[in-house]
């Protein structure tokens, strides 16, 4: 009878185990961030210009310029710089199947709205929908609130999915990702992040 009782406890608790390991495996890393505008970022953006193409000369905006697919590699390791303590370099493109430079965007290193503030997703005319639980919603209310005029950047798994201007605080506990050019990608982006709720 003991061993019987033993070789369930090991079955579930190895079960257990490989449940785990597998939402681990599966795990969406999302984000909604405040950006960093360039003003900010004055003696770091100037020993960056030797590498970034076409330099953004906008003070209050995060896009710090442009670099070539080549030098995504420089950018990359510059995620784990010590001297960025504050703020996070992310690559974008404005239209992602297409075959020019990157983006370089300014973040701040951790994010407002993070994947437990998701209350669910619908896909809506091509768009993502966002719907916050109760706290996300506050959290979002009060980021648009302090962001107003800014960019924030809605980053998936590493990657800028939107970077829209804040017009004004919103209370209603609603984000859209938008812009998405293909209506599947949209419906697969609202699934996998409904699937990690």
């Amino acid at each position: 009878m003991k061993t019987i009782k033993i070789v369930i406890i090991s079955i579930i608790s190895f079960t257990l185990v490989i449940q785990h390991s597998r939402a681990q495996e599966s795990e969406l890393q999302f984000g909604i961030y405040e950006t960093v505008p360039l003003n900010d970022l004055k003696p770091f953006s100037e020993n960056l210009s030797k590498y970034i193409l076409n330099q953004n000369l906008k003070m209050d905006s995060p896009i710090l310029g442009y670099i070539s697919t080549n030098d995504k590699s420089f950018i990359d390791s510059l995620f784990y710089e010590p001297n960025t303590p504050e703020m996070n370099l992310v690559l974008t493109r404005i239209q992602p199947s297409s075959p020019g430079p990157y983006g370089v965007i300014a973040l701040k290193k951790n994010p407002i709205i993070v994947i437990s503030d998701i209350q669910k997703t619908v896909l809506h005319e091509g768009s993502v929908e966002i719907r916050f639980t109760f706290k996300g919603a506050k959290k979002w209310a009060k980021m648009t609130k302090q962001n107003v005029g800014k960019m924030v950047a809605f980053v998936i798994n590493g990657e800028i999915w939107s970077l829209p201007i804040v017009n004004a605080q919103i209370k209603s506990g609603v984000a859209m990702i938008a812009g998405i050019e293909d209506e599947d990608i949209a419906k697969n982006l609202s699934e996998l992040i409904n699937s990690n709720l």
